[in-house]
């Protein structure tokens, strides 16, 4: 089974704080927190896809 995918778009509220890749044929990350606007990339509106939760990291110190 194919895990759930994230997807946001540029001007919309983070739905999910964690690490963002744009997705695109160039492609960068950043880190967003949940409400904040997802950005623009290199002053285009892009899709972001959300590839590490903050949960992640949290759920990795408990083991």
């Amino acid at each position: 089974m194919k895990p759930h995918t994230t997807i946001s778009a540029t001007g919309q509220p983070c739905p999910a704080s964690g690490l963002w890749q744009s997705m695109g044929y160039f492609k960068t990350t950043i880190p967003i927190k949940t409400g904040k606007e997802m950005p623009d990339y290199c002053g285009n509106h892009v899709d972001w896809m959300l590839i590490v939760p903050d949960n992640h990291k949290k759920q990795n110190k408990k083991t």
